[in-house]
């Protein structure tokens, strides 16, 4: 993963931070049941939704699929600022 330096953080980070969050709790699903959906170990699930929700690291393709995957959305929906991303949620269960 690689760590965001202060200032030259990137919108689409954010971007998938919030989209993160928002979707975590309108499913109302806790970091831990999130990040062990994701495919992370139980040790550190919980540590990294938080690490990804706060922004801490720029988070690669792969990761913002593993989290679209979780949360049942588009990677592109997790990737769109506003109420886009709230039309990319799959019609079907993952």
């Amino acid at each position: 993963m690689k760590r965001a330096a202060g200032p030259a953080r990137s919108r689409s980070g954010a971007v998938v931070a919030a989209n993160v969050r928002r979707l975590r709790l309108e499913q109302t699903l806790t970091r831990e049941e999130l990040g062990l959906k994701a495919g992370y170990r139980p040790g550190s699930a919980r540590v990294r939704v938080s690490e990804v929700e706060r922004h801490c690291f720029e988070p690669t393709l792969a990761v913002v699929d593993k989290f679209a995957d979780a949360l049942g959305v588009t990677s592109a929906a997790l990737l769109t600022d506003g109420a886009a991303a709230r039309q990319g949620r799959r019609m079907y269960p993952p």
